[in-house]
């Protein structure tokens, strides 16, 4: 039986990221293995910018552009499941997999406010930052496992509670929440692959 498992994840999910992930599992059993991953995701695409009025020299705020998309680096410990050989194509054997996680957050988020003033067109920009929010989320995956010898490729699904949103939520400027102009928490799903290696 081979004792570890090294595994690189790309995947895109439903909040317009995509996110990449290496993980390392170690098999207890043969079908059985505990282990994590390190990981990023960041979008490629938001169109929510929060912005408001204010009085004296500034009269508008608005979100810095750089800071409009959000992404993250994360820790996903998770248990790796998956099933003998279901089906064999000459070499290759078919089978099924799943994980079952969490995915950890670092509980901070900071963006940039620019100040400005319309008339004469002067700036300034500001830096508000929380260290508020959730950071703990579950994570499922599954997916179909094609095998040739110790490598294979994974094609899955997966779901979670993850709220990218979540820390910003708690981000005031001039009085006016920034979780005002995001999207209501809802299910993040996603679909990925993933290259293995077992040795």
């Amino acid at each position: 039986m081979d004792k570890s498992r090294m595994t690189l994840t790309a995947g895109l999910n439903t909040n317009d990221a995509y996110d990449l992930e290496f993980s390392y599992h170690r098999m207890l059993l043969p079908y059985l293995g505990v282990g994590g991953g390190i990981g990023y995701f960041s979008q490629w695409y938001n169109e929510y910018l929060p912005y408001g009025e204010t009085h004296g020299r500034w009269n508008s705020w608005v979100l810095c552009d750089s800071d409009k998309k959000i992404g993250k680096v994360y820790l996903r410990p998770s248990v790796l499941l998956s099933t003998p050989a279901l089906l064999k194509l000459g070499k290759y054997k078919i089978s099924l997999q799943g994980e079952c996680g969490v995915q950890l957050l670092i509980p901070y988020a900071g963006v940039h406010i620019d100040y400005v003033n319309s008339i004469t067109y002067d700036s300034k920009s500001i830096y508000k930052s929380t260290s508020k929010g959730k950071w703990l989320f579950w994570n499922v995956k599954g997916g179909i496992n094609l095998s040739l010898h110790n490598s294979a490729i994974v094609l899955g699904y997966g779901i979670s509670n993850l709220d990218i949103y979540s820390s910003r939520r708690f981000i005031n400027v001039e009085n006016v929440s920034l979780s005002d102009f995001y999207p209501e928490k809802k299910m993040t799903h996603s679909l990925f692959v993933c290259l293995i290696h077992a040795f």
